[in-house]
């Protein structure tokens, strides 16, 4: 993804917590008059303080994740849209998260990298050979890094960021394991084989999110309950869903919403 399409990514973002940030700002208040004062003798500069080595987080998903366009009337062929919930994240973690003198923790400033794949299911992850190569799925940077590599895409998530150390991964499970099997168990079973592949880097699972009077019915619950037996999830706050525009992809605010559960949920990791 170039720079400049994560810059316009990052836009929608960050207006959607500038309103909390400014209000949040401190105000100084006006000092007394200015009044003559003795020079001060000059005194050395402190050294500066060592700065950490800034965190990364990789978001892995199907469509829900990366980001999908909103409808408009008469329009066809856009397969995504500039919105991304990874971009929230991390505007999420460079303005709301306190910094660690002050409560927070160490996933202040976090840089995150969004490798949803839409159209994916967790199948296409685990796929050897490489699904995807010579299509459009290309176009998604983990998937053109397999290719590359000829390795699966769970394999290709280190080389699709760089040379940038990973220190977590959020596994954002998507709608589109219903169309290859009716199992919730069997879904569950390769999340744990994702797991595998990426330790001993720490992955987070979040389960389906969507009404569950949309197209994929009681899929996305009875995938949450496997989760939950498997002690893949265990978060009883988390929604069921949030907002759509099509009863799967979410609107920018049910987007928004998702990324700050995804915060609450980095600021339990070490």
């Amino acid at each position: 993804m170039s720079e400049a399409r994560r810059r316009r990514r990052a836009t929608f973002a960050a207006t959607i917590v500038g309103m909390l940030v400014a209000g949040c700002a401190a105000v100084r208040p006006p000092g007394p008059a200015s009044a003559p004062t003795a020079t001060p003798r000059p005194t050395p500069s402190p050294a500066p303080a060592p700065t950490a080595a800034r965190r990364n987080v990789v978001l892995i998903g199907d469509s829900t994740t990366f980001g999908t366009p909103e409808p408009r009337p008469g329009v066809r062929g856009a397969i995504q849209s500039p919105y991304s919930p990874g971009a929230t994240l991390e505007v999420l973690l460079a303005h709301v998260e306190p910094l660690p003198d002050a409560g927070g923790t160490a996933w202040r400033g976090a840089r995150v990298h969004d490798l949803g794949v839409g159209a994916s299911t967790t199948e296409h992850w685990l796929s050897y050979p490489t699904a995807g190569c010579g299509t459009l799925l290309e176009f998604f940077p983990v998937v053109k890094a397999a290719c590359r590599e000829k390795v699966a895409w769970v394999d290709a998530v280190s080389p699709a960021i760089g040379e940038a150390p990973i220190d977590a991964v959020i596994v954002d499970l998507g709608l589109n394991d219903l169309l290859i099997t009716q199992d919730p168990a069997a879904t569950v079973s390769r999340l744990l084989r994702i797991r595998k592949a990426l330790a001993p880097v720490p992955v987070v699972f979040f389960p389906p999110i969507a009404p569950p009077e949309g197209p994929r019915g009681d899929w996305p619950q009875r995938v949450r309950a496997a989760m939950v037996k498997r002690k893949l999830f265990e978060e009883p706050q988390y929604p069921a869903y949030v907002p759509t525009f099509d009863d799967l992809h979410p609107t920018d605010g049910g987007y928004a919403a998702k990324a700050a559960l995804w915060l609450d949920a980095l600021r339990k990791l070490p």
